[in-house]
């Protein structure tokens, strides 16, 4: 009966390694489709913690942005939690990812702006 604390532990500190990544809120590449960028704008929309996140290769934008609706966004914080930078791989879906959501966050602040 003295093994089973140690078991336990040992069972706690696996099952604490296997939990841990997946509350880290930067998104997996496997989770970075539209649809998954949608729930997450309506999430912070919901919540109240609205950002913009910025994705790209070697100039790094706020993608689905356009230069008009700037303004609009011009008080959220800045996220560069997705993948950037020329040599990433995965920059692609993250700016695919980042268009969809921002664009959300647009939608959103555009409505709620001529109400």
């Amino acid at each position: 009966m003295a093994n089973i604390p140690r078991k336990l532990t040992g069972f706690s500190l696996l099952l604490l390694a296997l939990l841990v990544p997946a509350c880290v809120s930067t998104p997996y590449i496997g989770q970075l489709s539209s649809e998954a960028a949608r729930r997450e704008a309506h999430h912070d929309i919901h919540s109240g913690h609205l950002k913009i996140y910025v994705a790209g290769g070697r100039a790094a934008t706020e993608v689905g942005v356009s230069e008009y609706e700037r303004p609009l966004v011009a008080g959220l914080p800045r996220s560069q939690r997705l993948s950037h930078g020329c040599t990433d791989p995965h920059v692609s879906e993250a700016m695919a990812y980042a268009g969809v959501y921002n664009r959300e966050i647009v939608r959103f602040l555009a409505e709620h702006r001529a109400q």
